[in-house]
Protein backbone atom coordinates (compact mmCIF):
# COMPACT_ATOMS: atom_id res chain seq x y z
CA UNK A 1 0.00 0.00 0.00
CA UNK A 2 1.41 3.34 -0.70
CA UNK A 3 0.45 7.08 -0.17
CA UNK A 4 -0.42 9.31 -3.05
CA UNK A 5 2.53 11.41 -4.55
CA UNK A 6 3.46 13.90 -7.18
CA UNK A 7 5.03 12.60 -10.30
CA UNK A 8 5.69 14.31 -14.08
CA UNK A 9 3.36 13.40 -17.14
CA UNK A 10 4.12 9.51 -18.85
CA UNK A 11 3.22 9.07 -22.46
CA UNK A 12 0.29 6.63 -23.79
CA UNK A 13 1.81 3.56 -23.95
CA UNK A 14 2.90 3.21 -20.38
CA UNK A 15 -0.59 4.32 -18.90
CA UNK A 16 -2.77 1.87 -21.05
CA UNK A 17 -0.08 -1.05 -19.84
CA UNK A 18 -0.31 0.08 -16.70
CA UNK A 19 -4.38 0.22 -16.43
CA UNK A 20 -4.49 -3.00 -18.54
CA UNK A 21 -2.90 -4.74 -15.59
CA UNK A 22 -4.32 -3.19 -12.95
CA UNK A 23 -8.02 -3.83 -14.44
CA UNK A 24 -6.56 -7.87 -15.01
CA UNK A 25 -5.84 -7.97 -11.13
CA UNK A 26 -9.30 -6.19 -10.02
CA UNK A 27 -10.68 -8.90 -12.40
CA UNK A 28 -9.09 -11.94 -11.03
CA UNK A 29 -9.33 -10.62 -7.43
CA UNK A 30 -12.70 -10.89 -8.15
CA UNK A 31 -13.40 -14.18 -9.90
CA UNK A 32 -10.71 -16.53 -7.78
CA UNK A 33 -9.99 -14.56 -4.90
CA UNK A 34 -6.93 -14.72 -5.43
CA UNK A 35 -5.52 -11.64 -3.27
CA UNK A 36 -7.54 -8.87 -1.49
CA UNK A 37 -8.96 -6.14 -3.82
CA UNK A 38 -7.65 -3.73 -0.97
CA UNK A 39 -4.60 -5.08 -2.20
CA UNK A 40 -4.89 -2.79 -5.15
CA UNK A 41 -5.35 0.33 -3.54
CA UNK A 42 -2.92 2.89 -1.88
CA UNK A 43 -3.52 3.30 1.60
CA UNK A 44 -5.88 6.48 1.44
CA UNK A 45 -7.58 5.03 -1.30
CA UNK A 46 -11.47 4.77 -2.07
CA UNK A 47 -14.17 3.03 -4.08
CA UNK A 48 -17.49 4.38 -4.74
CA UNK A 49 -19.81 1.73 -5.77
CA UNK A 50 -23.07 2.89 -7.70
CA UNK A 51 -25.54 -0.80 -7.79
CA UNK A 52 -22.79 -3.04 -9.63
CA UNK A 53 -21.59 -5.15 -6.84
CA UNK A 54 -23.55 -3.47 -3.67
CA UNK A 55 -26.87 -2.52 -5.14
CA UNK A 56 -26.69 0.15 -3.51
CA UNK A 57 -24.99 3.75 -3.53
CA UNK A 58 -21.93 3.46 -1.39
CA UNK A 59 -18.26 4.81 -1.07
CA UNK A 60 -15.77 2.58 0.76
CA UNK A 61 -12.44 5.07 1.91
CA UNK A 62 -9.54 3.50 2.83
CA UNK A 63 -8.02 -0.06 2.19
CA UNK A 64 -10.13 -1.72 5.33
CA UNK A 65 -13.02 -0.34 4.92
CA UNK A 66 -12.16 -1.35 1.07
CA UNK A 67 -11.81 -4.58 1.88
CA UNK A 68 -14.88 -5.36 4.13
CA UNK A 69 -16.73 -4.00 1.52
CA UNK A 70 -15.59 -5.96 -1.44
CA UNK A 71 -15.49 -9.52 0.73
CA UNK A 72 -19.14 -8.59 2.04
CA UNK A 73 -20.43 -7.89 -2.06
CA UNK A 74 -18.26 -10.58 -3.47
CA UNK A 75 -20.08 -12.89 -0.77
CA UNK A 76 -23.54 -11.93 -1.14
CA UNK A 77 -23.92 -11.37 -4.88
CA UNK A 78 -23.26 -13.75 -7.96
CA UNK A 79 -21.05 -11.41 -9.97
CA UNK A 80 -18.63 -14.29 -11.25
CA UNK A 81 -17.83 -14.32 -14.64
CA UNK A 82 -16.72 -10.76 -14.13
CA UNK A 83 -14.89 -9.36 -17.17
CA UNK A 84 -13.21 -5.50 -17.27
CA UNK A 85 -12.95 -4.63 -20.86
CA UNK A 86 -9.42 -3.86 -21.03
CA UNK A 87 -8.61 -3.25 -24.68
CA UNK A 88 -9.03 -0.31 -26.21
CA UNK A 89 -8.90 1.40 -22.90
CA UNK A 90 -9.22 5.96 -22.50
CA UNK A 91 -6.50 6.78 -20.18
CA UNK A 92 -5.44 10.34 -19.86
CA UNK A 93 -3.00 12.12 -17.52
CA UNK A 94 -4.48 14.32 -14.72
CA UNK A 95 -3.51 16.15 -12.06
CA UNK A 96 -7.35 16.72 -10.61
CA UNK A 97 -7.43 17.33 -7.07
CA UNK A 98 -3.62 17.85 -7.01
CA UNK A 99 -2.94 14.05 -7.34
CA UNK A 100 -1.22 13.06 -10.59
CA UNK A 101 -3.33 10.05 -12.01
CA UNK A 102 -3.41 8.20 -14.68
CA UNK A 103 -7.45 8.19 -15.53
CA UNK A 104 -8.75 5.05 -16.91
CA UNK A 105 -12.46 5.01 -18.55
CA UNK A 106 -13.54 1.25 -18.83
CA UNK A 107 -16.57 -1.19 -19.19
CA UNK A 108 -17.51 -4.51 -17.68
CA UNK A 109 -19.59 -7.15 -17.51
CA UNK A 110 -21.48 -8.90 -14.07
CA UNK A 111 -21.75 -12.62 -14.25
CA UNK A 112 -25.35 -14.20 -14.33
CA UNK A 113 -26.85 -11.49 -16.94
CA UNK A 114 -26.92 -8.77 -13.98
CA UNK A 115 -25.82 -6.20 -16.75
CA UNK A 116 -23.10 -4.26 -17.95
CA UNK A 117 -21.33 -1.77 -15.95
CA UNK A 118 -19.02 1.31 -16.58
CA UNK A 119 -15.95 2.33 -14.22
CA UNK A 120 -13.51 4.70 -13.91
CA UNK A 121 -9.70 4.32 -12.20
CA UNK A 122 -7.69 6.72 -11.23
CA UNK A 123 -3.83 5.27 -10.59
CA UNK A 124 -1.32 6.80 -8.98
CA UNK A 125 1.54 7.54 -11.85
CA UNK A 126 3.85 7.12 -9.52
CA UNK A 127 3.60 3.36 -9.23
CA UNK A 128 3.19 3.01 -13.07
CA UNK A 129 5.54 1.21 -13.88
CA UNK A 130 4.94 -1.44 -10.91
CA UNK A 131 3.96 -4.70 -11.58
CA UNK A 132 0.35 -4.06 -10.14
CA UNK A 133 0.25 -0.24 -9.98
CA UNK A 134 -1.62 1.32 -6.93
CA UNK A 135 -5.46 2.37 -7.41
CA UNK A 136 -6.38 5.86 -5.55
CA UNK A 137 -9.89 6.10 -6.58
CA UNK A 138 -12.50 3.67 -8.26
CA UNK A 139 -15.62 4.19 -9.62
CA UNK A 140 -17.97 1.21 -11.10
CA UNK A 141 -21.31 2.00 -12.14
CA UNK A 142 -24.15 -0.10 -12.91
CA UNK A 143 -24.90 0.84 -16.45
CA UNK A 144 -27.93 -1.84 -18.12
CA UNK A 145 -30.11 -4.45 -15.86
CA UNK A 146 -29.41 -7.22 -17.25
CA UNK A 147 -31.68 -8.59 -19.54
CA UNK A 148 -34.16 -6.00 -19.17
CA UNK A 149 -34.57 -3.57 -22.40
CA UNK A 150 -36.45 -0.32 -22.19
CA UNK A 151 -39.79 -1.22 -24.24
CA UNK A 152 -39.65 -0.83 -28.12
CA UNK A 153 -41.77 2.34 -29.68
CA UNK A 154 -45.60 1.10 -29.70
CA UNK A 155 -47.28 -0.37 -32.62
CA UNK A 156 -49.88 1.08 -33.86
CA UNK A 157 -53.33 0.71 -31.51
CA UNK A 158 -55.97 -0.87 -33.70
CA UNK A 159 -58.65 1.37 -35.04
CA UNK A 160 -61.64 0.21 -33.34
CA UNK A 161 -64.56 2.08 -33.87
CA UNK A 162 -66.73 2.64 -31.11
CA UNK A 163 -64.67 1.02 -28.73
CA UNK A 164 -62.12 2.70 -26.32
CA UNK A 165 -59.26 5.25 -27.83
CA UNK A 166 -55.86 6.71 -26.87
CA UNK A 167 -57.47 9.14 -24.29
CA UNK A 168 -60.26 6.45 -23.10
CA UNK A 169 -57.43 4.20 -21.97
CA UNK A 170 -55.40 6.69 -20.83
CA UNK A 171 -57.92 7.96 -18.18
CA UNK A 172 -58.34 4.38 -17.36
CA UNK A 173 -55.12 3.65 -16.87
CA UNK A 174 -54.29 6.89 -14.58
CA UNK A 175 -57.54 6.37 -12.62
CA UNK A 176 -56.04 2.74 -11.09
CA UNK A 177 -59.88 2.24 -10.55
CA UNK A 178 -59.39 -1.96 -10.86
CA UNK A 179 -55.65 -2.11 -9.83
CA UNK A 180 -52.70 -0.52 -7.56
CA UNK A 181 -49.57 1.21 -8.49
CA UNK A 182 -46.76 -0.64 -7.60
CA UNK A 183 -45.19 2.63 -6.88
CA UNK A 184 -46.70 5.13 -4.93
CA UNK A 185 -44.26 8.87 -5.54
CA UNK A 186 -45.43 11.38 -3.15
CA UNK A 187 -44.48 14.81 -4.69
CA UNK A 188 -44.64 16.02 -8.40
CA UNK A 189 -41.47 17.83 -8.57
CA UNK A 190 -38.52 16.79 -10.15
CA UNK A 191 -37.76 14.70 -8.17
CA UNK A 192 -40.83 12.36 -8.48
CA UNK A 193 -41.22 13.01 -12.14
CA UNK A 194 -37.46 12.50 -12.98
CA UNK A 195 -38.06 9.02 -10.60
CA UNK A 196 -41.22 8.26 -12.70
CA UNK A 197 -39.80 8.67 -16.39
CA UNK A 198 -37.00 6.49 -15.18
CA UNK A 199 -40.03 3.38 -13.77
CA UNK A 200 -41.92 3.89 -17.03
CA UNK A 201 -38.88 3.39 -18.72
CA UNK A 202 -38.32 0.20 -16.61
CA UNK A 203 -42.09 -0.40 -17.28
CA UNK A 204 -43.02 -0.62 -13.41
CA UNK A 205 -46.20 1.02 -12.73
CA UNK A 206 -45.99 4.68 -10.68
CA UNK A 207 -48.13 6.90 -9.62
CA UNK A 208 -47.37 10.73 -8.62
CA UNK A 209 -49.28 12.30 -6.17
CA UNK A 210 -49.11 15.94 -4.91
CA UNK A 211 -51.31 18.49 -3.43
CA UNK A 212 -50.32 21.58 -5.14
CA UNK A 213 -53.70 22.04 -7.74
CA UNK A 214 -51.62 22.09 -11.08
CA UNK A 215 -48.38 20.16 -12.34
CA UNK A 216 -45.16 22.67 -11.51
CA UNK A 217 -47.49 24.24 -8.92
CA UNK A 218 -44.19 23.80 -6.61
CA UNK A 219 -42.01 26.00 -8.62
CA UNK A 220 -45.16 28.18 -10.40
CA UNK A 221 -46.05 29.82 -7.11
CA UNK A 222 -42.84 30.61 -5.35
CA UNK A 223 -41.85 34.30 -5.16
CA UNK A 224 -42.55 36.23 -8.30
CA UNK A 225 -38.97 36.98 -9.59
CA UNK A 226 -37.30 33.29 -8.70
CA UNK A 227 -34.89 32.02 -11.67
CA UNK A 228 -32.79 28.92 -11.54
CA UNK A 229 -29.18 30.03 -10.30
CA UNK A 230 -26.88 27.34 -12.52
CA UNK A 231 -27.05 27.18 -16.24
CA UNK A 232 -29.90 25.20 -17.78
CA UNK A 233 -28.07 22.38 -19.47
CA UNK A 234 -27.05 21.36 -16.12
CA UNK A 235 -30.66 20.88 -15.17
CA UNK A 236 -32.44 18.82 -18.03
CA UNK A 237 -35.09 16.04 -17.10
CA UNK A 238 -34.78 12.31 -18.07
CA UNK A 239 -34.74 11.30 -21.62
CA UNK A 240 -36.57 14.54 -22.61
CA UNK A 241 -34.31 17.18 -22.70
CA UNK A 242 -34.95 21.43 -22.94
CA UNK A 243 -34.29 22.60 -26.30
CA UNK A 244 -30.97 24.01 -27.11
CA UNK A 245 -32.41 27.56 -27.84
CA UNK A 246 -33.82 28.18 -24.21
CA UNK A 247 -32.48 30.66 -21.77
CA UNK A 248 -29.17 30.48 -20.06
CA UNK A 249 -31.41 30.44 -16.35
CA UNK A 250 -34.67 29.33 -16.78
CA UNK A 251 -37.75 31.20 -14.45
CA UNK A 252 -39.55 29.82 -12.28
CA UNK A 253 -42.58 29.53 -14.90
CA UNK A 254 -40.99 28.55 -17.56
CA UNK A 255 -39.72 25.09 -15.83
CA UNK A 256 -43.35 25.26 -14.18
CA UNK A 257 -44.88 24.72 -17.57
CA UNK A 258 -42.31 22.12 -18.90
CA UNK A 259 -43.08 19.78 -15.71
CA UNK A 260 -46.41 19.86 -17.23
CA UNK A 261 -45.83 19.33 -20.70
CA UNK A 262 -43.12 16.69 -19.69
CA UNK A 263 -45.80 14.61 -17.79
CA UNK A 264 -48.10 14.32 -20.94
CA UNK A 265 -45.68 13.97 -23.20
CA UNK A 266 -44.38 10.80 -20.97
CA UNK A 267 -47.71 9.83 -19.90
CA UNK A 268 -46.84 9.70 -16.35
CA UNK A 269 -49.75 8.93 -14.22
CA UNK A 270 -49.84 11.91 -12.02
CA UNK A 271 -53.19 12.83 -9.56
CA UNK A 272 -52.66 17.10 -8.89
CA UNK A 273 -54.60 18.17 -5.86
CA UNK A 274 -53.66 15.04 -3.88
CA UNK A 275 -52.37 15.16 -0.21
CA UNK A 276 -50.92 11.70 1.50
CA UNK A 277 -52.23 11.51 4.65
CA UNK A 278 -50.53 8.62 6.05
CA UNK A 279 -48.92 5.30 5.34
CA UNK A 280 -49.34 1.39 7.30
CA UNK A 281 -46.77 -1.13 6.13
CA UNK A 282 -48.35 -4.38 6.15
CA UNK A 283 -45.63 -7.02 7.02
CA UNK A 284 -47.48 -10.21 5.98
CA UNK A 285 -48.40 -8.66 2.39
CA UNK A 286 -45.36 -6.55 2.41
CA UNK A 287 -47.04 -4.13 1.23
CA UNK A 288 -47.91 -0.48 2.18
CA UNK A 289 -52.13 0.83 2.86
CA UNK A 290 -52.03 4.61 1.89
CA UNK A 291 -54.24 6.81 2.29
CA UNK A 292 -54.67 9.62 -0.06
CA UNK A 293 -57.34 13.09 0.34
CA UNK A 294 -58.05 14.20 -3.08
CA UNK A 295 -59.40 18.52 -2.97
CA UNK A 296 -63.06 17.59 -2.50
CA UNK A 297 -62.00 15.87 0.88
CA UNK A 298 -63.08 12.07 -0.26
CA UNK A 299 -60.30 9.96 0.97
CA UNK A 300 -58.88 6.87 -0.53
CA UNK A 301 -56.81 4.06 0.20
CA UNK A 302 -54.38 2.34 -2.30
CA UNK A 303 -51.71 -0.56 -1.33
CA UNK A 304 -48.59 -0.16 -3.43
CA UNK A 305 -45.44 -2.09 -2.66
CA UNK A 306 -43.23 0.79 -2.85
CA UNK A 307 -43.96 4.71 -1.04
CA UNK A 308 -40.79 7.41 -2.32
CA UNK A 309 -41.02 10.46 -0.59
CA UNK A 310 -39.86 12.85 -2.94
CA UNK A 311 -40.87 16.19 -1.63
CA UNK A 312 -37.47 17.83 -1.59
CA UNK A 313 -35.05 18.37 0.72
CA UNK A 314 -37.02 21.30 2.20
CA UNK A 315 -39.96 19.46 4.05
CA UNK A 316 -42.21 21.18 6.61
CA UNK A 317 -41.81 24.88 7.03
CA UNK A 318 -39.67 25.52 10.09
CA UNK A 319 -40.64 29.04 11.96
CA UNK A 320 -38.87 29.16 15.16
CA UNK A 321 -39.95 30.73 18.36
CA UNK A 322 -39.35 34.32 18.94
CA UNK A 323 -39.43 36.38 21.85
CA UNK A 324 -42.82 38.21 21.89
CA UNK A 325 -44.18 37.26 18.39
CA UNK A 326 -47.39 36.78 19.30
CA UNK A 327 -47.93 40.34 20.57
CA UNK A 328 -46.81 41.62 16.89
CA UNK A 329 -49.77 43.52 15.20
CA UNK A 330 -47.95 43.08 12.09
CA UNK A 331 -48.51 40.00 9.01
CA UNK A 332 -46.28 37.27 9.78
CA UNK A 333 -45.87 34.43 6.66
CA UNK A 334 -43.05 31.72 6.11
CA UNK A 335 -41.10 32.10 2.97
CA UNK A 336 -42.43 28.84 1.92
CA UNK A 337 -45.98 31.52 1.21
CA UNK A 338 -44.27 34.53 -0.42
CA UNK A 339 -45.44 35.46 -3.44
CA UNK A 340 -44.67 38.70 -4.48
CA UNK A 341 -43.54 41.97 -2.89
CA UNK A 342 -45.52 44.45 -4.23
CA UNK A 343 -48.29 44.74 -1.98
CA UNK A 344 -45.05 45.85 0.88
CA UNK A 345 -44.46 48.98 -1.14
CA UNK A 346 -43.86 51.69 0.66
CA UNK A 347 -43.36 49.58 4.20
CA UNK A 348 -41.47 48.31 6.58
CA UNK A 349 -40.53 44.65 6.67
CA UNK A 350 -38.45 42.46 8.29
CA UNK A 351 -37.13 39.36 6.70
CA UNK A 352 -35.32 36.98 8.95
CA UNK A 353 -33.11 34.68 7.53
CA UNK A 354 -29.69 35.29 5.46
CA UNK A 355 -30.13 32.17 3.02
CA UNK A 356 -31.22 32.40 -0.21
CA UNK A 357 -34.40 32.34 0.07
CA UNK A 358 -33.90 35.55 2.77
CA UNK A 359 -32.11 37.62 0.04
CA UNK A 360 -34.07 36.79 -2.55
CA UNK A 361 -37.15 37.83 -0.48
CA UNK A 362 -35.37 40.72 0.36
CA UNK A 363 -34.04 41.95 -3.02
CA UNK A 364 -37.57 41.26 -4.32
CA UNK A 365 -39.17 43.58 -1.59
CA UNK A 366 -36.40 46.47 -2.11
CA UNK A 367 -37.57 46.43 -6.29
CA UNK A 368 -41.04 46.86 -4.96
CA UNK A 369 -40.39 50.06 -2.75
CA UNK A 370 -40.54 48.05 0.70
CA UNK A 371 -38.52 49.31 3.52
CA UNK A 372 -36.37 46.26 3.93
CA UNK A 373 -34.66 44.75 7.13
CA UNK A 374 -33.29 41.09 7.22
CA UNK A 375 -32.40 40.01 10.63
CA UNK A 376 -29.44 37.48 11.18
CA UNK A 377 -29.39 34.58 13.23
CA UNK A 378 -25.97 33.35 12.22
CA UNK A 379 -22.81 33.96 9.71
CA UNK A 380 -23.77 32.77 5.92
CA UNK A 381 -21.19 31.64 3.13
CA UNK A 382 -21.58 34.35 0.29
CA UNK A 383 -20.53 33.66 -3.27
CA UNK A 384 -20.89 35.48 -6.60
CA UNK A 385 -23.10 33.91 -9.18
CA UNK A 386 -19.86 35.26 -11.60
CA UNK A 387 -17.35 33.38 -12.03
CA UNK A 388 -18.00 32.01 -9.10
CA UNK A 389 -20.42 29.78 -8.73
CA UNK A 390 -19.38 28.30 -12.47
CA UNK A 391 -16.58 27.62 -11.29
CA UNK A 392 -18.38 24.33 -9.42
CA UNK A 393 -20.50 23.12 -12.75
CA UNK A 394 -17.92 24.00 -14.69
CA UNK A 395 -18.06 19.76 -15.58
CA UNK A 396 -21.37 20.95 -17.54
CA UNK A 397 -21.53 22.84 -20.79
CA UNK A 398 -23.72 23.79 -23.19
CA UNK A 399 -21.85 21.55 -26.22
CA UNK A 400 -21.20 18.73 -24.08
CA UNK A 401 -22.97 15.52 -23.82
CA UNK A 402 -24.83 15.32 -20.21
CA UNK A 403 -24.28 11.99 -20.27
CA UNK A 404 -21.00 12.37 -20.16
CA UNK A 405 -21.05 14.98 -17.38
CA UNK A 406 -23.53 13.11 -15.33
CA UNK A 407 -20.88 9.64 -15.37
CA UNK A 408 -18.00 12.54 -14.33
CA UNK A 409 -20.34 14.13 -11.06
CA UNK A 410 -20.83 10.26 -10.27
CA UNK A 411 -16.91 10.18 -10.00
CA UNK A 412 -16.77 13.29 -7.29
CA UNK A 413 -17.26 11.15 -3.97
CA UNK A 414 -16.90 12.50 -0.05
CA UNK A 415 -13.48 12.49 -0.29
CA UNK A 416 -12.81 14.30 -3.39
CA UNK A 417 -16.03 16.42 -3.24
CA UNK A 418 -14.18 17.78 0.51
CA UNK A 419 -11.35 18.68 -1.39
CA UNK A 420 -12.58 19.86 -4.56
CA UNK A 421 -15.07 22.26 -2.80
CA UNK A 422 -11.76 23.55 0.09
CA UNK A 423 -10.30 24.57 -3.22
CA UNK A 424 -12.49 26.10 -4.65
CA UNK A 425 -13.88 28.50 -1.86
CA UNK A 426 -10.10 29.53 -1.03
CA UNK A 427 -10.29 30.57 -5.05
CA UNK A 428 -13.95 31.89 -4.76
CA UNK A 429 -13.07 34.40 -1.87
CA UNK A 430 -10.51 35.64 -3.82
CA UNK A 431 -12.46 36.39 -6.33
CA UNK A 432 -15.37 37.54 -4.30
CA UNK A 433 -13.29 39.60 -1.81
CA UNK A 434 -14.37 43.23 -2.21
CA UNK A 435 -18.26 41.80 -2.33
CA UNK A 436 -17.18 39.98 1.10
CA UNK A 437 -15.38 42.85 2.57
CA UNK A 438 -18.24 45.12 1.55
CA UNK A 439 -20.47 42.66 3.85
CA UNK A 440 -18.46 42.58 6.58
CA UNK A 441 -18.10 46.27 6.60
CA UNK A 442 -21.97 47.35 7.16
CA UNK A 443 -22.10 44.05 9.63
CA UNK A 444 -22.92 41.19 7.65
CA UNK A 445 -21.16 38.08 9.03
CA UNK A 446 -19.95 35.53 6.93
CA UNK A 447 -18.15 32.70 6.60
CA UNK A 448 -16.38 30.27 4.15
CA UNK A 449 -18.05 26.88 5.68
CA UNK A 450 -17.15 24.03 7.74
CA UNK A 451 -13.78 22.87 7.05
CA UNK A 452 -13.50 25.66 4.78
CA UNK A 453 -15.56 23.78 1.91
CA UNK A 454 -18.19 26.89 1.44
CA UNK A 455 -21.53 27.19 0.09
CA UNK A 456 -21.67 23.72 -1.89
CA UNK A 457 -20.67 21.04 1.17
CA UNK A 458 -22.95 23.33 3.04
CA UNK A 459 -25.74 22.57 0.55
CA UNK A 460 -25.29 18.71 1.12
CA UNK A 461 -24.67 18.87 4.87
CA UNK A 462 -27.59 21.02 6.17
CA UNK A 463 -29.52 22.07 2.73
CA UNK A 464 -29.08 25.65 3.63
CA UNK A 465 -26.24 28.95 5.11
CA UNK A 466 -25.18 29.94 2.05
CA UNK A 467 -26.33 32.80 -0.84
CA UNK A 468 -25.48 32.73 -4.49
CA UNK A 469 -25.62 36.43 -5.02
CA UNK A 470 -27.09 38.42 -7.49
CA UNK A 471 -27.36 41.48 -6.44
CA UNK A 472 -28.58 41.54 -2.29
CA UNK A 473 -25.20 41.50 -1.38
CA UNK A 474 -24.23 45.12 -3.57
CA UNK A 475 -27.78 46.75 -2.01
CA UNK A 476 -26.54 45.15 1.89
CA UNK A 477 -23.24 46.91 1.86
CA UNK A 478 -24.31 50.19 0.45
CA UNK A 479 -27.01 50.16 3.15
CA UNK A 480 -30.77 49.81 0.66
CA UNK A 481 -31.07 46.70 2.99
CA UNK A 482 -30.25 46.81 6.00
CA UNK A 483 -29.12 44.13 8.52
CA UNK A 484 -29.51 43.57 12.17
CA UNK A 485 -27.91 41.20 14.66
CA UNK A 486 -30.64 38.08 16.31
CA UNK A 487 -28.38 38.72 19.41
CA UNK A 488 -28.70 42.40 19.52
CA UNK A 489 -32.97 42.10 19.55
CA UNK A 490 -34.68 41.39 23.19
CA UNK A 491 -37.81 40.43 20.95
CA UNK A 492 -41.15 41.50 19.77
CA UNK A 493 -43.73 44.21 20.66
CA UNK A 494 -46.87 45.28 19.37
CA UNK A 495 -45.38 47.57 16.46
CA UNK A 496 -41.81 46.02 16.11
CA UNK A 497 -38.84 45.27 17.38
CA UNK A 498 -37.42 46.36 20.89
CA UNK A 499 -33.63 46.20 21.02
CA UNK A 500 -31.38 44.85 23.63
CA UNK A 501 -29.96 48.79 24.17
CA UNK A 502 -34.00 49.37 24.85
CA UNK A 503 -34.39 51.07 21.45
CA UNK A 504 -37.56 49.67 18.91
CA UNK A 505 -37.90 49.69 15.39
CA UNK A 506 -41.59 49.85 13.45
CA UNK A 507 -42.42 46.82 11.25
CA UNK A 508 -45.78 46.02 8.76
CA UNK A 509 -44.63 42.72 8.27
CA UNK A 510 -42.58 39.80 9.23
CA UNK A 511 -41.15 37.24 6.69
CA UNK A 512 -39.71 33.93 8.25
CA UNK A 513 -36.91 32.62 5.91
CA UNK A 514 -36.00 29.83 8.01
CA UNK A 515 -35.95 27.13 6.29
CA UNK A 516 -37.50 24.01 6.81
CA UNK A 517 -37.50 20.72 9.14
CA UNK A 518 -35.44 17.39 8.56
CA UNK A 519 -37.70 15.29 6.33
CA UNK A 520 -37.90 12.72 9.69
CA UNK A 521 -40.76 14.90 10.59
CA UNK A 522 -42.80 14.36 7.91
CA UNK A 523 -41.93 10.85 8.03
CA UNK A 524 -42.79 10.87 11.91
CA UNK A 525 -46.15 13.15 10.53
CA UNK A 526 -47.44 10.55 8.04
CA UNK A 527 -45.38 7.29 9.46
CA UNK A 528 -45.54 7.50 12.97
CA UNK A 529 -43.20 7.62 15.45
CA UNK A 530 -42.11 3.99 15.09
CA UNK A 531 -40.95 4.22 11.63
CA UNK A 532 -39.54 7.98 12.36
CA UNK A 533 -36.45 6.46 14.65
CA UNK A 534 -36.16 3.63 12.53
CA UNK A 535 -35.52 5.63 9.48
CA UNK A 536 -33.45 8.20 11.10
CA UNK A 537 -32.47 12.17 9.53
CA UNK A 538 -32.92 12.46 5.46
CA UNK A 539 -30.22 14.43 4.15
CA UNK A 540 -26.80 15.02 5.81
CA UNK A 541 -23.56 12.34 5.19
CA UNK A 542 -23.47 8.90 6.26
CA UNK A 543 -20.67 7.22 7.77
CA UNK A 544 -19.70 5.95 3.85
CA UNK A 545 -19.67 9.39 3.28
CA UNK A 546 -23.01 9.14 0.69
CA UNK A 547 -26.74 11.02 1.66
CA UNK A 548 -28.73 9.90 4.28
CA UNK A 549 -31.23 7.51 3.13
CA UNK A 550 -31.62 9.03 0.22
CA UNK A 551 -31.86 7.46 -3.53
CA UNK A 552 -31.22 3.89 -1.77
CA UNK A 553 -32.88 1.32 0.57
CA UNK A 554 -33.67 3.19 3.82
CA UNK A 555 -33.87 0.97 7.26
CA UNK A 556 -37.71 0.88 6.62
CA UNK A 557 -38.26 -1.67 4.22
CA UNK A 558 -40.15 -0.60 0.68
CA UNK A 559 -39.57 3.64 1.39
CA UNK A 560 -37.75 5.35 -0.19
CA UNK A 561 -36.58 9.39 -0.83
CA UNK A 562 -35.66 11.10 -3.95
CA UNK A 563 -34.77 14.69 -3.54
CA UNK A 564 -32.50 17.22 -4.37
CA UNK A 565 -31.14 19.62 -7.55
CA UNK A 566 -32.90 18.87 -11.05
CA UNK A 567 -29.03 17.68 -11.74
CA UNK A 568 -29.19 15.04 -8.64
CA UNK A 569 -32.25 14.11 -9.78
CA UNK A 570 -31.61 13.25 -13.23
CA UNK A 571 -28.42 11.37 -12.21
CA UNK A 572 -29.92 8.95 -9.79
CA UNK A 573 -33.58 8.62 -10.44
CA UNK A 574 -31.57 6.23 -13.31
CA UNK A 575 -29.98 4.60 -9.55
CA UNK A 576 -33.53 4.52 -7.41
CA UNK A 577 -35.85 3.08 -10.41
CA UNK A 578 -33.26 0.01 -10.97
CA UNK A 579 -33.27 -0.46 -7.30
CA UNK A 580 -37.32 -0.91 -7.17
CA UNK A 581 -36.97 -2.74 -10.31
CA UNK A 582 -34.64 -5.25 -9.21
CA UNK A 583 -36.78 -5.55 -6.03
CA UNK A 584 -39.63 -6.66 -7.83
CA UNK A 585 -37.82 -9.13 -10.19
CA UNK A 586 -36.01 -10.94 -7.95
CA UNK A 587 -32.43 -10.02 -8.82
CA UNK A 588 -32.30 -8.65 -5.24
CA UNK A 589 -34.26 -9.10 -1.97
CA UNK A 590 -36.28 -6.12 -0.81
CA UNK A 591 -35.41 -6.83 2.86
Amino acid sequence: MVQASADAEIDQSTMTKAAQRWLHAFESAVNTGDRPVSELFCSDGWWRDVLAFTWTIVTFTGTERIDAGSRDALARWTLKPFRCDAGELNCQFSTDYDVPTIQVYFTFTLGEGRGRGRGLLRLLSSTADAEIPAAWALLTVLEDVGPHKPRASAKPDPRIFGGANWLDRRIHERSYVDHDPTVLIVGGGQAGLSLAARLKELEVDALIVDRHERIGDNWRKRYHALELHNETWANHLPLVPFPDFWPTYLSKDKLANWFESYVETLELNYWPATTFQSGEFDTGERRWLATLQGADGATREIRPRHIVIATGVSGIPYTPRMHGIEEFAGQVLHSSSYTTGNRYAGKDVLVIGTGSSGHDIAQDLHAAGANVTMMQRGSTSVVSLYPSVQMWSSIYQKDKDTDESDFLSLSSAYPLMVQSARKLTKIANEYDKELIDGLNAVGFLTDVGEDATGWQMKYFRRGGGYYINVGCSELIADGKVRVVQYDDVAGFERNGLRYVDGSKEHFDACIFATGYLDQQAGVRAHFGDAIAEKVGSVWGFDEYGETKNVWKPTPQESLWFAMGSLTACRIYSKFLARQIWAVETGQVPDK
